[in-house]
């Protein structure tokens, strides 16, 4: 019985999910907040139409799926380098993913078109074409800005002063960050607080 150890890793997420082991959670976690393979997994941002319901496959081993309105949205899924991820980085991926062809600054600017149709309004429009025009500037070495992130909020022991959350994960509500909109922050905060330790 030869397993890897990605895949002893999701057995054990399947056991802990099931038996609610602690120490076993604890050794399984040891492998990291990014998965077992160290890989980003979950960027899902620049939704053009509805927003992408998303749900938490693998606890332990950060794994994800869209399961609603994913041909809306866009999701990196290259590892990221220790400076993060530059806008020479996403054109590089956006290069093939949707397979534009030309030179760099072509498949930039497809790229910028794709991004600036997920934006709601003008006051984000004009925020992520001032931050790109320093690309043009300044070179593509930039860190990239990603517009409309899709944040997934799991609670792992339920609200605070509840009682602990059943052995299944829960889900709740896809909540979409929002610089524009004090509410939603705020609204994203609470929740944040609720789920504290």
């Amino acid at each position: 019985m030869n397993k890897t150890v990605p895949e002893l890793i999701d057995l054990a997420g399947k056991v802990v999910e099931e038996y609610g082991d602690t120490e076993l959670a604890a050794a399984a976690g040891k492998f990291g907040a990014n998965g077992v393979d160290g890989e980003l997994k979950n960027l899902i941002f620049g939704a053009d139409g509805p927003k992408p319901r998303i749900v938490l496959r693998d606890a332990i081993s950060n794994i994800i799926e869209v399961v609603e309105n994913g041909e809306f949205c866009l999701i990196y899924d290259r590892p990221l380098a220790a400076n993060g991820l530059t806008w020479r980085e996403l054109v590089d991926w956006w290069s093939h993913v949707s397979s534009p062809a030309g030179a760099e600054r072509a498949r930039a600017l497809d790229l910028y078109d794709r991004l600036i149709r997920s934006l709601d309004n003008d006051a984000e429009r004009l925020i992520f074409r001032t931050y790109c025009e320093r690309y043009g500037r300044d070179g593509f070495d930039l860190p990239a800005l990603i517009p409309q992130v899709y944040l997934r909020s799991i609670c792992p022991n339920g609200p605070r002063g509840s009682s602990p959350a059943p052995r299944r994960v829960r889900r709740l509500p896809l909540r979409r960050a929002r610089a524009d909109r004090q509410g939603s922050q705020l609204s994203n905060a609470q929740h944040i607080l609720r789920c504290a330790p």
